[in-house]
């Protein structure tokens, strides 16, 4: 039987060594240097839900990279969904996708308006669509209803991903299988004006989303309680990061919560320049263990591009220092930070 082990997470040293955020230094006390500098600790009241994953050092540099690998995964869907939407016209359209393979897109037009209105329904029937970078083969179906829809682009609308799911895949040779397969129930948004656009996943009390894995013996990763936003602010040529959810993966043995501190931000097209106030995620597990990951400040070393630190209890001590990359936390395919939008300046 293949387990997760042998497929895109193929051996920790991809994921929990040079993959998700390296381990750098362990022990009581101030931490592990500069790479890992914070602002002061806020000890927290512990959480006392026993459903949450404990966290250590053994664990962590996972805890702190499966969430930010679901997030650059959510931002693809998205956004190949978002065009597949605003680009429908004519009841049926069949056509073959950039880079080989073939978009099916059924639309129901509610009120015969003859223009993407509220309670239309759309059927996109992937088959090995390339597009890359965001994707260099899509399978799988999306059903969306559109609570609204306006001229300009903007719209809501509910996408249900029914099984088997939607598999994206890799788009620039990560090791290992890429069959993962999304399904679940998800509100996706675009607002756009002249100078910004923001995509937004979730952000509604039903959104359930699972990313399993084909041929695993372990059950499928979810995100509850999720909102992330994507923010291309081309009056500044900046991209902000925004994610909160409730992050449940089997393989790690329990769920914890993830919320941005301080959006991460970064040049349109690129991953954050190190410095102060780039950025800030915290993730919080059971008896209010928490760690936090940071774009790195100018003095981490020279290869690191994140930092964060590991606290067991809640208490202020810093058990763990962690540092890493991007590409170590999944973040590969460039489409975390990139503005892909047919908008796009």
């Amino acid at each position: 039987m293949w387990t997760r082990t042998g497929g895109w997470r193929r051996l920790n040293a991809f994921l929990a060594s040079t993959g998700t955020l390296l381990l750098a230094s362990c022990g009581g006390g101030g931490g592990g240097g500069d790479a890992a500098t914070a602002p002061p600790v806020q000890t927290q009241p512990p959480v006392t839900d026993n459903s949450l994953l404990a966290f250590n050092a053994a664990n962590v540099g996972r805890v702190a990279g499966y969430p930010l690998w679901a997030t650059e995964l959510m931002f693809r869907l998205g956004q190949l969904v978002s065009d597949d939407i605003t680009t429908a016209h004519g009841e049926r359209h069949t056509g073959g996708c950039p880079g080989g393979g073939q978009l099916q897109r059924d639309w129901s037009d509610k009120d015969g308006s003859k223009t993407l209105s509220a309670g239309d329904e759309l059927s996109l029937q992937y088959t090995a669509c390339s597009r890359d970078p965001l994707t260099r083969g899509m399978d799988g179906r999306v059903a969306v209803t559109l609570a609204s829809a306006q001229p300009n682009g903007d719209f809501d609308a509910v996408l249900v991903i029914p099984a088997p799911g939607v598999a994206i895949g890799y788009t620039t040779g990560l090791p290992g299988r890429n069959d993962f397969r999304i399904t679940g129930r998800l509100r996706l948004t675009i607002s756009r004006t002249a100078l910004r656009q923001v995509l937004t996943i979730g952000d509604s009390p039903d959104t359930a989303l699972s990313i399993g894995f084909p041929g695993s013996s372990v059950g499928p990763e979810s995100m509850t309680a999720l909102r992330i936003s994507k923010t291309h602010r081309w009056d500044e040529a900046r991209t902000y990061i925004d994610l909160q959810m409730r992050f449940e993966s089997p393989e790690l043995g329990g769920a914890y919560t993830v919320a941005t501190v301080a959006p991460l931000k970064s040049w349109l097209d690129t991953v954050p320049e190190p410095g102060p106030g780039q950025g800030e995620v915290r993730m919080l597990g059971r008896g209010g263990d928490e760690a936090r990951v940071q774009v790195a400040t100018t003095s981490a070393p020279e290869y690191a591009q994140l930092g964060g630190w590991l606290d067991q209890g809640g208490d202020g001590t810093r058990e763990a220092a962690l540092t890493g990359t991007w590409l170590g936390a999944g973040i590969a395919s460039g489409v975390l930070f990139a503005d892909y939008t047919r908008w796009g300046k």
